[in-house]
Parts: C-alpha cells; sequence; structure tokens
C-alpha cells in the first residue's frame, strides 16, 4: 500500500510540474508586445519596420525593427519622432493603443480600413495627441474594446481629435474626453459625421477652452451624459443618451443650434422637470429664437424603439402663436434672447 501511495504521488506531483511548465509557456506567449512608432520607412501602419520593439516575451531584440505590424498582443506607442504613421485600408489590430508618448507629441490618421483595439484609445496618453480620421481612402471602421480617453489621465495637453466622413465608431465602455482629477485640459473633440456609439457613459470634462462639438452625424451612450465643461451640437448633428447624469454632477453648458438634436430617454432617472430647469438657467442654450422639447420615437442603443425627449431650437420664425401650439401639443418651450 506504502509502495502504490508513493507511486501515485509521484505521478501526481509529475503531472502538477507539466501542468505548471505548460501554464507558464501559455501565460508568457501570451503577453502583450510593446512597439513605438518609428517611421523609419516610411508612415505606413502596415508596415514592420516602422515599429520599434520595446518588449517581445517571444525574443525579438528590444530596440530591433519588429518582424511584423502590431496585432491583437500588441501594447502600440505612437509619438511623431518620424512622422506619424497613417492606414487607408485593410484591417489593422491593437491590444491597446496610446497616441502622445514619453517621446512627445504623437498623431495618427486614418483615411480608410478598420482599427480594432483589444483595450483603450487613449489620445494624449504621455504627451500631447492627435487623431484625424476621414473617409477620403473609404469607409472607416474602429472597435475599442474598452475606452475611448482624450486626454483623461493627463495634464493640460490640449489633445485634438477630427472625424469626418463615412466613419463608425463603436466603444465597448465609456467615452472619457478630459482628465477625471483636477488636471486641467483644454482639447478640442470635432465630430462631423459618422457614428459614435459608446456602451456606456459618456464624459466630457476639461477646462475653460475644453468642448466637444458634434456638427453632424450621431453621438450615443448607451447610459449617461456628463457635461462639465462645453458641448455644442450643430448643424445636423444628435447626441443621445439613456440618461443625463445628476444635477450634482452636471457642471457644464450644452449649446443646441442649427438643426441639432439632444435626445434623452423618458422614463428613466431624467425627468422633464429636469430638462424644463436647464433650458431657464442656461444650461442648455442656443443662439436662435429659442428652445423646445417634443417627444420622439427612435432606436436605442439596443436597436428597440423607446421614447425619447428631443431638445431642439424653436423653429423660425419663432411667434407667440407657434409657441403656443407646440404647448398645446404636448411641447415645452420656453423663448430665450441669442446668447
Amino acid at each position: 500500500m506504502d509502495t502504490l501511495l508513493m507511486t501515485f504521488t509521484s505521478t501526481h506531483l509529475s503531472l502538477a510540474a507539466s501542468l505548471s511548465l505548460t501554464l507558464l509557456v501559455g501565460d508568457a506567449s501570451g503577453q502583450a508586445k510593446i512597439f513605438d512608432w518609428s517611421g523609419a520607412s516610411s508612415s505606413d501602419w502596415s508596415t514592420a519596420a516602422n515599429w520599434t520593439v520595446v518588449e517581445d516575451p517571444i525574443g525579438t531584440p528590444v530596440g530591433a525593427p519588429a518582424s511584423a505590424a502590431p496585432d491583437a498582443d500588441t501594447d502600440v506607442g505612437i509619438a511623431t519622432v518620424a512622422g506619424f504613421p497613417v492606414f487607408s485600408s485593410g484591417a489593422q489590430q491593437a491590444y491597446i493603443v496610446k497616441v502622445g508618448g514619453s517621446a512627445g507629441p504623437g498623431r495618427l490618421d486614418v483615411t480608410g480600413g478598420s482599427l480594432e483595439t483589444e483595450n483603450d484609445l487613449d489620445i494624449g496618453f504621455d504627451d500631447t495627441g492627435t487623431l484625424n480620421i476621414n473617409d477620403s481612402n473609404g469607409p472607416v471602421s474602429i472597435i475599442i474594446g474598452d475606452d475611448l480617453n482624450v486626454d483623461r489621465d493627463a495634464p493640460a495637453y490640449n489633445s485634438t481629435v477630427v472625424i469626418s466622413g463615412d466613419v463608425s465608431i463603436e466603444v465597448n465602455d465609456q467615452v472619457e474626453l478630459g482628465a477625471q482629477g483636477p488636471q486641467i485640459s483644454d482639447f478640442l473633440f470635432d465630430f462631423q459625421s459618422g457614428t459614435l456609439r459608446a456602451g456606456d457613459n459618456i464624459r466630457v470634462r476639461g477646462g475653460a477652452a475644453a468642448q466637444m462639438r458634434v456638427s453632424g452625424g450621431l453621438v450615443e451612450a448607451a447610459d449617461e451624459l456628463d457635461v462639465d465643461s462645453l458641448l455644442a451640437i450643430s448643424g445636423d448633428g444628435i447626441v443621445r443618451a439613456l440618461r443625463l447624469t445628476s444635477v450634482s454632477s452636471f457642471a457644464g453648458v450644452v449649446t443646441i443650434d442649427n438643426q441639432g438634436l439632444l435626445q434623452i430617454a423618458t422614463n428613466n432617472d431624467t425627468p422633464l422637470t429636469q430638462i424644463q430647469d436647464y433650458i431657464d438657467s442656461g444650461v442648455f442654450s442656443t443662439s436662435g429664437p429659442g428652445l423646445v422639447v417634443s417627444t420622439v420615437s427612435v432606436s436605442d442603443f439596443f436597436g428597440s424603439d423607446r421614447d425619447f425627449y428631443q431638445v431642439s431650437v424653436v423653429p423660425e420664425p419663432g411667434t407667440g402663436l407657434m409657441l403656443l401650439t407646440m404647448v398645446s401639443a404636448g411641447f415645452y418651450a420656453r423663448q430665450r434672447a441669442a446668447r
């Protein structure tokens, strides 16, 4: 019996050692590589020689050119030490992308194709970041596995994001614009067309000059919209959210002009009285004749039809008769002088 027990124990330990070795090998091969942009060959993202290895668990020497372009296991750092990366076609991947690094400001241009990250897309990570996205070489699709951040953990980097054309951006978690702490960033997030959809909250923070502009397309939050600086909706831009953050947290200003629309779901944590109060106090403002609140039925983030409070500019001419008609039809309106 003792011999059998000893044999069993020995076999068990050998199996455990084998499993331990297997797990260690598996973990090592799954570690993220770290590549920094060098631009040694060209501005093409997909050219391996344009990336320098900072860390690679499978053995590529540190400081050497990468043997392949970034993939889903690659932590990408971009500082414009020699130009900046551009991609205009194909399907690109990364674990995380950080634009603006310890080596200086960074820039990334996307003019076609797709980019998918497993984790965040950070603009203004360790220095000022610039992101330009347009469809000059075809439609653009960007899928972000976690957050889209602009100067989120940074001091006054004043980063810039400009998005236009046939662009689709899907963010699995939050859109975070501006620092979470006391740091002040006067970032610019200029959304001109396309769709930007966040699976959680959209937060707009920052300094006195920080702003998110939505002059076209749809920007949508599956949960809260939180504004602590300026959100400017104009053109035919639409900003849609399930709810506004609490009155105590909503410390910014929303301007609505032209055909711009702000849509907040009904039957949630944002009562009509809160929206009315924001219009009366100037938290929601316009350079037009006034703002009106109506109820519309549109698709929410999950594709289901539901009712939303819609804040828009009073149609011209903003006569008392027109306002009376709107109110009698179940609308709320307040006429305000141009600001």
